[in-house]
């Protein structure tokens, strides 16, 4: 993944360059200037260390855009589960820990809102790639991975399969469990995937396989959103046990 981001930033500074060259060819003729150009990229702010702890019952090519707008937006940072960087901002609005009764496993959904600042138009769950979660339990850290879904979010929310993994009997309460999960899947999980436009605002979900339900999980930029030699401090906490 850092490989493809590396590349990304590769071809990025060569097209910059050829753009710089193109220009002073064509202004040759004319009086000398003094061209100044410069490449605000994703800096991260993260000058105190501290540690935000949310309730999970109360009301995520990597994206990190280019984008023109003011110099005074150019820093990334990340703080109370709030990531603002020049090109998007990404707010987490809450979170639930569910039980997938069908395949007997536990997920974390998150609620998220993405504000699209660029010119050009991304999908919202790739964000997320930007994130380093985890969680541990009384030994060891797990990874909590990011670029797939592996809990099925609609199904922990409105169940169609009973506690011991069979179908639902009552027809009336099957259906139900299926016009809710589809309008949780048109409402957040389709716009998720879809292109977000220049401008907008849209709050979409995702939801991610717990290790266990007993430690909260841990939040963090990934490295490579930072430049060299800062530190990542900034720590998102999501206490799930308040949920369960």
């Amino acid at each position: 993944m850092k490989k493809i981001v590396g590349i990304g930033l590769v071809l990025f500074c060569g097209i910059a360059l050829g753009a710089c060259g193109s220009a002073s060819d064509k202004d040759e003729t004319n009086e000398t200037s003094s061209i100044q150009s410069s490449s605000n990229h994703l800096k991260t702010s993260a000058t105190t260390q501290s540690s935000t702890i949310i309730n999970s019952s109360t009301t995520s090519s990597i994206p990190t855009i280019e984008s023109s707008i003011s110099e005074s937006q150019t820093e990334t940072t990340f703080k109370n589960g709030r990531l603002t960087t020049p090109g998007f901002i990404l707010t987490i609005d809450k979170t639930q820990v569910g039980h997938d009764n069908s395949t007997d496993e536990d997920g974390l959904i998150i609620w998220y809102t993405v504000e699209n600042l660029s010119e050009r138009t991304f999908v919202p769950d790739d964000l997320l790639l930007n994130f380093y979660i985890t969680q541990r339990d009384e030994t060891s850290i797990y990874d909590i991975p990011t670029d797939y879904n592996g809990f099925d979010s609609a199904e922990a929310l409105y169940p169609m399969y009973n506690s011991d993994g069979s179908s639902i009997e009552d027809i009336d309460k099957y259906n139900e469990a299926v016009r809710n999960k589809n309008e949780f899947n048109d409402e957040f999980e389709k716009k998720s995937y879809a292109e977000l436009l220049p401008g907008a605002k849209v709050q979409v979900a995702t939801g991610l396989l717990l290790h266990n339900t007993d430690y909260p999980v841990s939040i963090k930029l990934q490295d490579f959103v930072l430049d060299e030699g800062q530190n990542n401090d900034e720590e998102f906490i999501i206490d799930i046990n308040s949920n369960i």
